[in-house]
């Protein structure tokens, strides 16, 4: 029985399948969306993998394997990095908004001073905001 290479269009995992199955519609065992089992330009060898599928059914069970062979991009490790940058950036809005609250209070007594708490606080706030923005827009750029 041959098999054959097969790679998922969603998230890009790849399986060793038997080529039997070519043209069936199964759920990725990774992802879980519906996909057609399509042949990869470059047939899978039983060498390459110890994790062959035995048969492709069409109900929500899939039995596709992962090839522990292949590259695999782990988004989960990036998306924990922007997370982390994003709450770098809500913590420095609330600290800004913080000075800010700090300025009214002392505007009451001081206007002097009010001012300058005001303006140390318009810092984190603005880079707070930047900050947010960038891990926001780096996200949506690594993720698609």
């Amino acid at each position: 029985m041959s098999q054959i290479s097969f790679t998922c269009p969603y998230c890009k995992q790849t399986f060793v399948v038997p080529a039997q199955v070519v043209g069936q519609q199964s759920n990725c065992s990774n992802c879980k969306n519906p996909v057609v089992i399509v042949a990869n330009s470059n047939p899978a060898t039983p060498q390459q993998s110890p994790y062959i599928a035995p048969s492709v059914s069409t109900q929500s069970q899939s039995p596709l394997q992962v090839d522990p062979n292949t590259e695999h991009t782990t988004i989960e490790l990036t998306a924990k990095k922007y997370k982390k940058i994003m709450l770098i950036g809500v913590l420095l809005v609330i600290i800004g908004g913080l000075f800010f609250i700090a300025a009214a209070a002392l505007s009451n007594v001081s206007k002097s001073a009010g001012i300058g708490v005001a303006s140390l606080g318009g810092i984190p706030f603005v880079v707070g905001i930047g900050v947010y923005f960038y891990a926001r827009v780096g996200a949506w750029w690594n993720h698609g």
